[in-house]
């Protein structure tokens, strides 16, 4: 009883920490969040435009290798519009010799346009009209129309004819064609027969505002992009942009003319400062706000980068993290309390034993009724087991949630006693999706105890320290649990072996680090190299990363987890386990299964849907087992792309 009033004592202490330290931390998470947010925004605006720039320099390259010289329009087309039509961005795109004469590609929803330009021909201009059909271009017409069209006066091929072999973008404006917002990008090059020709994409950025509208930060904060003469390009969130007709309206408007008065706040604030405070403080409409106003290159035009949020936003957050901080408290201490009853009760049931065992020699005729009290107390130690299995399920995130997130995704769990000492792990935070298989000292109660410590370990350093990284994250779990179950004397060498991996959703890139376990990737053949092969069958292959030879706990050798990151394909399927299935003892022979055998089961039923494979390995690893007990926990995660 001594111990478990310590437990709880310590329990309250570092809660009244953390509480501590969370009402001085507004101005941190503040300052925190605007600056994760600046960087999310300024990577989207590079998965945007470098794509194109590689495009345009690859186009211009192969010009410069006369790959461009003397198209017809149907040799035009072929080459050009694979591109034009996977790109969601690039409506257009304009090929001019020195002298003016010009092809220009432009696709619109239901029809390919092309324009053949020529200064020196009076009708000016020949437009092609052609039809889409499936993979195809059909002609549809084409005549002479007086356009009156000479490239070289366009701002595009001036640059790019002014910047020799180098790439030029315009100033964003209004699509003389489509009326969509946009801006081009220009590079001149040379032939091998020493014609100098200039290749010009126009490229729609009405994608950009409809990312920066929908970057809900928090409750009222925004994220917005604005040009050097203060043109709107990356619309705030707002009720005001919702649909792509309100965002259209909008983009490139002067922010005077938009109803957004907290980013016009903010603007001018951080005018008034000089520009070099990041980031900075503002009053509006009498509230403290915190923001961040940063430049963005693309080549030589400047766009700015802004950030805002109230602090009152901030207060919120405080307010769920105490509330989450109180929550676990209070269900570890029901925990301890219920754990510490049946501790009790089975001690006092053991004596009540010994006493029934000294009457038995003396009073046989009442041993049933000894019996019966005996039974009584055991069942009660079962139902508060049981109970604890219930905080312990509570706890445990909802296989529906991972479904949600990953529909071909499955977790099987299977303790060997009522509660267990391995647990699983999930959360999403954006595009980010984390999940971990982790296997804690022990087993049954004992195990249980130590994997709800590690599971809260986990969950802090992803939720409360804002720590994404896998390596990272085992680092800080590490030294967390090592504070917590105590140095010098009596000291616990108690922890968790564990694979953690983070998917990001759009990419499929995936970061993974692991103590002990190991992560299986199952993928095409010559799909990836930078791992050992552990199985393989005509057409996939079993790849095998191993985690760190360490543990999560206090080690005499321990060094920094390492991380492993991997571009996966759609379709790789990825697998994480705790010991428990491949150590299980079974088959003709009662041996253990093995990780090889485990692993070719894997490869062998990869083919199928995961939530089928789950019921698979279920059923496998009963028929494995037969009548041997259940050596271990076991706890599988089974992910496709």
């Amino acid at each position: 009883m001594n111990r478990t009033i310590v437990i709880i004592l310590f329990s309250i202490c570092i809660a009244a920490f953390l509480l501590f330290n969370l009402s001085d931390s507004i101005e941190g998470m503040a300052k925190d969040l605007l600056k994760i947010e600046r960087a999310h925004v300024e990577k989207e605006l590079d998965n945007f435009f470098i794509p194109i720039v590689d495009q345009i320099n690859t186009t211009a390259d192969r010009g410069a290798g006369g790959f461009l010289t003397d198209l017809d329009l149907n040799q035009f087309n072929s080459y050009f519009w694979p591109f034009v039509h996977r790109s969601n961005s690039v409506s257009s795109l304009m090929l001019s010799t020195i002298g003016g004469k010009e092809k220009m590609f432009l696709e619109l929803d239901t029809m390919v346009i092309n324009r053949e330009s020529d200064p020196s021909n009076e009708h000016n201009a020949r437009i092609s009209e052609w039809r889409l059909d499936a993979d195809r271009l059909v002609l549809h017409r084409s005549y002479e129309a007086d356009k009156g069209y000479d490239a070289r006066s366009r701002p595009w091929f001036q640059r790019a004819v002014e910047h020799f072999d180098s790439l030029r973008w315009t100033d964003p404006y209004t699509f003389f064609t489509t009326h969509d917002p946009g801006i081009t990008v220009s590079r001149s090059f040379r032939t091998p027969f020493g014609d100098t020709m200039v290749v010009g994409y126009d490229v729609m950025l009405q994608d950009i505002s409809t990312f920066t509208s929908n970057m809900n930060i928090s409750e009222n904060g925004q994220v917005f992009i604005i040009t050097e003469d203060e043109r709107i390009l990356g619309l705030p969130h707002s009720n005001n942009y919702q649909s792509k007709e309100q965002r259209r309206a909008d983009v490139l408007k002067n922010i005077e003319e938009i109803n957004e008065p907290a980013l016009l706040s903010a603007i001018k604030h951080h005018a008034e400062l000089g520009g070099g405070i990041n980031p900075f403080g503002f009053i509006h409409a009498d509230q403290l706000w915190w923001g961040s106003v940063t430049p963005y290159s693309l080549g030589d035009v400047r766009f700015t980068i802004g950030v805002i949020a109230p602090e009152s936003d901030f207060l919120a957050e405080i307010n769920r993290s105490r509330l989450l901080i109180f929550s676990g408290l209070a269900v570890f201490i029901v925990f301890i309390l219920l754990i510490n009853a049946a501790y009790q009760r089975t001690q006092k049931a053991n004596h009540q034993l010994q006493i029934q065992q000294k009457l038995l020699r003396k009073e046989r005729d009442k041993a049933n009724e000894k019996q019966v009290l005996v039974e009584r107390k055991n069942a009660e130690i079962i139902d508060s087991i049981n109970y604890a299995k219930k905080i312990q399920d509570a706890i445990l995130p909802p296989e529906t949630k991972l479904r949600s997130t990953i529909p071909d995704s499955f977790v099987v769990f299977m303790p060997k006693d009522i509660v267990a000492g391995d647990f699983y792990w999930f959360d999403r935070i954006g595009d980010e999706v984390f999940f971990a298989a982790a296997d804690c000292t022990g087993h049954g109660v004992p195990g249980a105890m130590l994997s709800l410590v590690c599971s809260n370990k986990l969950q802090r350093v992803v939720k409360e320290l804002d720590c994404y990284e896998p390596a990272e994250i085992l680092n800080k779990v590490r030294d967390i649990i090592v504070g917590t179950l105590g140095e010098g004397d009596g000291v616990m060498n108690d922890g968790m072996d564990i694979s953690f991996c983070r998917l990001n959703l759009k990419t499929n890139k995936l970061c993974y680090s692991g103590a002990h376990n190991s992560l299986y990737l199952i993928t095409e053949k010559n799909g990836h190299t930078e791992a050992e092969i552990r199985n393989e069958n005509q057409t996939h292959v079993l790849l095998e990363y191993k985690g760190d030879k360490q543990p999560i706990a206090l080690f005499d050798h321990g060094k920094p987890f390492t991380q492993i990151e991997i571009q996966l394909k759609r379709g790789d399927i990825i697998y994480i386990s705790t010991d428990g299935y491949p150590d299980q003892f079974g088959g003709a022979n009662k041996r253990k299964m093995m990780h090889k055998r485990f692993r070719q089961l894997l490869l062998d039923t990869s083919s199928r849907p995961l939530v089928e494979q789950s019921e698979i390995l279920e059923k496998k690893f009963k028929e494995w087992q037969g009548d041997e007990p259940q050596v271990d926990d076991v706890c599988i995660i089974g992910v496709r792309v």
